[in-house]
This record gives structure tokens, C-alpha cells and sequence, in this order.
């Protein structure tokens, strides 16, 4: 069975080539992080949305289950000058740490589709609703897949992505399976 370990979350260049006009959501936690003033990310992955909130002026607690993914994030906010801005976890969603209370917990870009129980998304809710202050907002965002993605055969390659190699240039195809 594959693991988040097995794909490109440990190649955190390709993750940013991949998603880098992704910019859609980027205005709505936005307005929420300006409104919120300090954030919990959940799946923070490089801080494609950590960047939109610090922008916005908010202090952000960005958890991830990568460290390379929080690695890239670390750089990119020491390179701008930010680094106070942004605290970094690795955790699990399910075994989301104690910490302090804030007005907003935002759970970006299909993240939730790492969670595969429902017993599981209960837990995960219990630890946003311990780690949010009372009346506070949780937001987060998901895609509702097309039926026909699960019947698929999960050892199939069923789409290449091109990608060029962000550290010689050369030209890459890495052919995507499945993670289940």
C-alpha cells in the first residue's frame, strides 16, 4: 500500500511546479487570516496558503506530516524575512498536539482527503475544536471526486505529469498513481 512517503510530498520542488497556479483559493484564506490575526494551518505542505495569510498579517501555526514539505516552507518565509511569522509542527491531523487556542483553523486544498476513516474525520474535528477558541471558525475545503476515480485500477499509471527539474532544468515525466 502506498504512503504519502512513496509520492511527491518528499520532492517538495515538484509539489510547488505542480500546484504553483493554484491561486484561486488564496483571496478566501486570505480575508479569513486578516479578520483572524493568528492561524492554525492544517497540511501547510510548502505555505502556499501560509503565504496568503501572512500577507494578510496574520501570525501562523503551519503543521504538516512532511518535513520536507516543512522544510521548503521554513526557507521560504527565512528568504523573504518572516520566519517570526510562521511556526512550524510536524503532526498528524489525528494526533494533532495541545497547544494555545486561536480564532481560526483552516484545513486547505483537499487535506482532508489524507484523513480515510470517518472515524478518523471525527478525530480530527475533535482536535480543530480543542485547538479553536469559542466562536472561533474552522474552514477548510475539499473536492468531491467523480465516482469513476475510485474504480480505477490502483496499479495503474493513469496520467503523466511533466514537470521541468527545478535543480538541473531537464525535463521530467513521473507517471502518478493512486495513493490509497
Amino acid at each position: 500500500m502506498a504512503t504519502y512517503r512513496d509520492d511527491f510530498y518528499r520532492l517538495p520542488a515538484l509539489y510547488d511546479l505542480e500546484y504553483a497556479k493554484h491561486t484561486e483559493d488564496l483571496a478566501f484564506y486570505g480575508e479569513l487570516a486578516k479578520k483572524a490575526e493568528r492561524v492554525l494551518e492544517l497540511g501547510a505542505g510548502t505555505g502556499r496558503v501560509t503565504q496568503a495569510m501572512v500577507d494578510a498579517g496574520a501570525t501562523v501555526e503551519a503543521v504538516d506530516l512532511s518535513q520536507h514539505m516543512l522544510d521548503r516552507l521554513t526557507q521560504r518565509f527565512a528568504s523573504q524575512g518572516l520566519s517570526h511569522r510562521v511556526n512550524t509542527r510536524m503532526a498528524s491531523f489525528l494526533e494533532l498536539p495541545d497547544g494555545p487556542q486561536v480564532p481560526l483553523v483552516v484545513l486547505p486544498f483537499n487535506t482532508i482527503h489524507h484523513v480515510y476513516t470517518g472515524k478518523d474525520v471525527l478525530r480530527v474535528f475533535e482536535r480543530v475544536k480543542a485547538r479553536l477558541l469559542p466562536g472561533g471558525t474552522f474552514a477548510m475545503d475539499m473536492l468531491v471526486p467523480d465516482p469513476a476515480f475510485f474504480d480505477r485500477d490502483p496499479d495503474g499509471v493513469h496520467e503523466l505529469r511533466h514537470f521541468p527539474d527545478p535543480v538541473s532544468y531537464t525535463h521530467l515525466t513521473l507517471p502518478t498513481k493512486r495513493i490509497v
